[in-house]
């Protein structure tokens, strides 16, 4: 098993708290994140997809450019 550095615990620690934000404030306008979305967010969190990948996966999802 990988050991993990405390860098590494923070920056996702770090990210966890950016998305439950965004997640927060979306749902303050009434507005509901689907389930591909929160899979992708937590990929983000976890460190396996750059924020890059987010969200080009998530402009992917509506059929945006």
């Amino acid at each position: 098993m990988a050991s993990i550095s405390s860098a590494q615990v923070s920056e996702q620690s770090r990210r966890k708290l950016a998305i439950a934000r965004a997640i927060h404030n979306g749902e303050m306008e009434n507005l509901k994140v689907n389930e591909r979305t929160r899979n992708d967010m937590n990929e983000y969190a976890l460190g396996r997809i750059t924020v890059s990948e987010l969200i080009q996966r998530g402009r992917a999802q509506f059929g945006l450019k």
